[in-house]
């Protein structure tokens, strides 16, 4: 993809070839367009931790369809919620390190680290047994993003990845395309210039979702930490106010 004259050029890898006024980047956590973008979150010093997050969907009839199960782990967290079709989503995000030290083997980090916890052993245990194929995105990191890199304007997660624990990913992607698609429509009728978009739409996405995304990983540093987590609960249980507050921080508002 190469910008010039005022034009984005987009050839495939089948050869065909693409122009456009404008162009907007949609495709999640990590993809091969960031390094081609040399975007700066991938920048060796900016790096801080990595994540692995992986994700089965379990067959389980005996799980209640009105419930969300958080489970913790060394470095980790999981996640159980029902989801439509009968099945149950299970899925967890670990620190890289846990999977580096089992060989970069899923089955072996599960047996050697989430296992440990009783409670969660007996889903995973059901995954390895019938055989449920994982989809694992690695190289995850919670650290800032640019909203604009190389004049193409992000969307969802390529412009800001919120930790799974406070959730939304989808509803803040969506707010971040209903708060774009006003500022594209001025743009291509020629009321804003290319540098007015690109700006208006950075102080809009700040403003509507940078909180959200500096809570959520506020939250997420609880998890993982036996201690903390504890600590955090307990606080949340004897303050129900705070719990619905850290709520708002993380969901926003509708829209």
């Amino acid at each position: 993809m190469v910008f010039a004259d005022e034009q984005f050029t987009l050839t495939t890898a089948g050869g065909d070839t693409y122009r456009a006024r404008t162009a907007c980047g949609a495709w999640g956590k990590h993809a091969n367009l960031d390094s081609k973008l040399s975007r700066p979150f991938l920048e060796p010093s900016r790096q801080g931790r990595q994540f692995v997050a992986v994700k089965y969907h379990l067959r389980m009839d005996d799980f209640p369809n009105d419930l969300v199960e958080m489970h913790n782990f060394s470095d980790g967290y999981c996640g159980l919620s029902p989801v439509p079709g009968g099945l149950t989503n299970c899925s967890y995000i670990s620190d890289v390190r846990n999977l580096r030290a089992y060989g970069n083997s899923v089955a072996e980090m599960e047996r050697g680290v989430l296992m440990q916890n009783p409670l969660l052993r007996p889903y995973l245990q059901q995954a390895q047994h019938a055989g449920t194929a994982p989809i694992v995105i690695s190289q995850i990191t919670f650290r800032e993003r640019s909203t604009v890199d190389a004049h193409v304007l992000m969307l969802g997660d390529a412009a800001g990845t919120i930790a799974p624990l406070a959730g939304n990913g989808m509803s803040m992607g969506m707010s971040a395309s209903f708060l774009l698609h006003g500022l594209l429509l001025d743009f291509l009728d020629g009321r804003l210039s290319r540098a007015e978009l690109e700006q208006q739409y950075t102080r809009a996405w700040r403003s509507l979702l940078s909180l959200r995304i500096r809570a959520g990983h506020l939250i997420h540093q609880f998890f993982g930490r036996p201690a903390l987590t504890t600590l955090a609960i307990q606080a949340l249980k004897g303050l129900p106010g705070l719990t619905t507050q850290v709520l708002k921080l993380t969901h926003g508002k509708s829209y």
